[in-house]
């Protein structure tokens, strides 16, 4: 399977594409930080996405201009994925601390990092991803652990 992993932000989403039928632990075949708008075009012409997973928005503050923006992108991305009969699951930061890290309480970022490269089998080299998750940064890394979160939520092997 072919699974777009998505986390859409104000101006700018990371994502990362996996392929489970690669390895056992879905392989990573490519992966960005693109323009929406460059990125939902994508989106529109790609014929091999067979699922997306997408970061679905929670808020615990005060709504803010950026997140109007964001959940934007979000309802766009989806959109897509239901004109194009693509399968679309929407997984909350709460879901990705929970599947990964086991507790919601008090975790980071680096150890939702930390996790994904434990599941890939990779060392963090001065808190950088080495070995096939090499070059995945900031967004891509949120992307990463939403199709992680997603394999392991659904038992995709």
């Amino acid at each position: 399977m072919n699974l777009l992993c998505i986390d859409p932000g104000t101006y700018e989403s990371g994502w990362v594409a996996l392929n489970t039928k690669l390895g056992i632990k879905g392989a990573p075949v490519g992966h960005g930080i693109d323009r929406n708008d460059a990125f939902a075009d994508f989106l529109k012409k790609s014929q091999q996405i067979d699922h997306v997973a997408c970061e679905k928005l929670d808020n615990y503050g005060s709504a803010s201009r950026s997140l109007y923006d964001t959940a934007e992108w979000f309802g766009e991305f989806r959109r897509i994925c239901k004109d194009k009969n693509i399968p679309f699951t929407e997984i909350m930061r709460l879901d990705v601390k929970m599947a990964l890290c086991g507790t919601a309480s008090g975790v980071k970022d680096l150890h939702i990092k930390e996790q994904c490269a434990y599941h890939w089998g990779v060392p963090l080299i001065k808190g950088k991803l080495s070995g096939v998750l090499k070059g995945i940064v900031s967004h891509e890394i949120s992307a990463l652990a939403i199709g992680l979160t997603y394999m392991k939520t659904f038992g995709v092997k």
